[in-house]
């Protein structure tokens, strides 16, 4: 998928391939396209409704037990066997330790919340959200001392605080990878057309994915420790969000606003969802010390006509859509489940203002989306459990639903 793009014709021609074949499964190879079959959205967890819920989390150990991160700053926890009987407040970031998250009718807020690998014994937990008095994204460990019920911060809870200079394009999105890295997603700073450069400039770590070590005893001074096949591992860290030399938290670079990812349960891959500024949105497969486009491109188009841009080797998207399709991607999930077989491999994401649908098939070297025919708007998250069944968490009532074949 990596090519040399001095703003060639090469990724258009890619994307006019992809349209030009938009009604169709997606090229196997050679063999007959697969396509996803028809399913339907079933209400789930007796129709609990949340408060602008943007994570669904299944706790670690606890099949039964689940969370939801509203972005007012609330996390909420019930037991699926009696979901409207048991559902509690974990924490509350504005009234139990009075953060300042700012807007959070926009893009601010508590974006993103993953346990430790080890919660069993660590009871770690790590959140993501803004600090509207600062104007910081922060990533701050907190933790449970009763299995998960409530949550209170570590000592000395914040990892990393980024500076922000606007208020929108915070990302914030979190997830452990089969590695055992903390992996993070940071928007592009925000104000139209990223006015500061920041997704291209290494030497900051704003329009990126950081990978970090939140696991191993830090260097002496820091509160984290860095990968060494990170592509900057060598370097000097960016703890204060940026640096003279490219950051050694940087895994990959190039993103706007990467908004909800996760890891094939399957494979490992990690997948995105990048929202787009006015003409395209797009889907990634993040791999690392890879660049992801912004704001050279946009999707498959050249955004920024700057001589900074050429000679660069740009990672394609996956997949893109135009602004008839899509106008604020959800990054989605890969379905591994068993209730509909013939989803097994797809990858299912949605559009939050659009309210659209949309499968790919993730063994497809160069896949087709395929609309899903789903009644329902302002997607903003999809949860997976274990089992490798898929939630899609909405701002609507009720809030979650899953995926159940199709009544014929």
């Amino acid at each position: 998928m990596k090519r040399a793009l001095p703003f060639s014709v090469a990724r258009l021609a890619l994307t006019a391939a992809l349209f030009a074949c938009s009604s169709g499964g997606g090229g196997g190879g050679g063999g007959e396209d697969r396509v996803p079959p028809d399913v339907e959205l079933l209400a789930a967890f007796a129709g609990l409704a949340f408060d602008q819920p943007v994570k669904l989390v299944q706790h670690p150990t606890d099949a039964t037990r689940w969370y939801v991160v509203e972005q007012g700053g609330e996390i909420r926890t019930f037991l699926d066997t009696n979901p409207a009987g048991t559902l509690t407040t974990a924490i509350d970031l504005v009234e139990d330790f009075d953060v300042n998250l700012g807007d959070t009718g926009g893009e601010q807020g508590l974006l993103g919340m993953v346990f430790d690998p080890s919660f069993g014994s660590t009871g770690a937990i790590y959140l993501s959200y803004t600090d509207e008095e600062s104007d910081e994204s922060i990533l701050a460990r907190y933790a449970s001392l009763d299995g998960g019920l409530t949550i209170i911060p570590s000592a000395n809870p914040i990892l990393l605080a980024i500076p922000h200079p606007a208020s929108n394009h915070n990302g914030g999105d979190l997830a452990f990878g089969s590695d055992g890295f903390l992996y993070y997603g940071t928007g592009d700073g925000g104000g139209g057309g990223d006015p500061d450069e920041n997704a291209q400039d290494t030497r900051e770590l704003l329009g990126k994915m950081l990978r970090l070590d939140v696991r191993s005893a830090p260097p002496m001074g820091r509160r984290y420790a860095i990968p060494n096949t990170n592509s900057f591992s060598s370097n000097p860290f960016c703890d204060s969000g940026s640096g003279t030399l490219p950051c050694p938290e940087i895994y990959a670079w190039g993103f706007r606003n990467p908004w909800r990812m996760n890891f094939d349960p399957g494979t490992g891959d990690l997948w995105l969802g990048d929202v787009g500024q006015s003409a395209r949105e797009e889907i990634d497969l993040v791999l690392g010390g890879r660049n992801y486009g912004w704001d050279c491109f946009e999707g498959d188009l050249p955004f920024e006509n700057d001589a900074s841009c050429n000679g660069i080797d740009f990672e394609d998207p996956i997949a893109v859509h135009d602004r008839t399709d899509a106008r604020a991607i959800t990054g989605g999930a890969v379905y591994r489940g068993s209730v509909v077989p013939d989803l097994r491999g797809f990858y299912v994401y949605a559009d939050f203002l659009t309210g659209r649908f949309f499968a790919l098939d993730v063994n497809d070297p160069t896949p087709t989306p395929v609309r899903l025919d789903l009644p329902t708007q302002n997607v903003s998250a999809f949860g997976q459990a274990r089992n490798g069944e898929i939630y899609v968490v909405t701002f609507g009532n009720p809030s979650i639903y899953t995926l159940v074949p199709a009544t014929p």
